[in-house]
């Protein structure tokens, strides 16, 4: 990948939708670059993303329920 993406481009990319990749560029999630009103990330912006998404996932200790006796 030698060129800069668009919005949906990225989306197809990282297989998200379009609304998940709009919505972190607005709450300045994910790095991204303006030109005017137009959107574009860099291959080096797509790597960084990446790598964000790369750590892993902490979960909550399952929770088991005890039955009482009657």
């Amino acid at each position: 990948m030698d060129r800069d993406l668009t919005i949906p481009e990225l989306a197809e990319l990282l297989q998200m939708s379009e609304k998940w990749v709009k919505r972190r560029v607005s709450a300045r999630a994910i790095p991204h670059h303006r030109r005017g009103r137009l959107v574009r990330f860099t291959p080096d912006d797509v790597r960084q993303i990446r790598d964000m998404d790369a750590e892993p996932v902490q979960t909550a200790p399952t929770l088991r329920l005890v039955r009482r006796a009657a």
